[in-house]
């Protein structure tokens, strides 16, 4: 009766176990960059600075396609801010680069870190080479 019992725990057990699995979300890097994002947050550097910006006063918008980046960077330019809101207002040609399954950004040839998007963020990450984490919403 034990085998039995062993038996039948083993099998319900291993069904269990087989049946679960990590469902993929959308927290993953499957979104496009393509489109309009407004940069919220800055965070990181040596100095370890935290700033949040207004919506509308940074603005990156992506064209895949053509792989084309256009800034518009609203803050004034004598706001000691400034230097950490990324690029200044312009066109850049951008792309992406697979490195080991991690996406890396790069404008105009230069590593911007890696980037995860989603539906409504994006988020780009370059404080392992004492960067920024620039935190972007739709």
């Amino acid at each position: 009766m034990k085998t039995k019992s062993f038996g039948l725990f083993f099998l319900v057990t291993s069904l269990l176990l087989t049946a679960c699995h990590k469902k993929d979300n959308d927290t993953n890097n499957t979104a496009t960059l393509s489109g309009t994002w407004h940069m919220r947050h800055v965070a990181g550097g040596f100095v370890g600075v935290a700033i949040d910006l207004d919506r509308n006063v940074v603005v990156w918008t992506f064209n895949e396609g053509a792989q084309i980046l256009t800034v518009e960077n609203n803050m004034d330019t004598s706001d000691p801010n400034y230097p950490f809101s990324g690029l200044p207002t312009g066109t850049y040609a951008f792309e992406v680069v697979d490195m080991d399954g991690v996406n890396i950004l790069q404008i105009e040839g230069a590593d911007q870190g890696e980037y995860v998007a989603t539906s409504t963020s994006l988020t780009i990450d370059d404080r392992p080479a004492d960067g920024y984490l620039r935190t972007f919403e739709k």
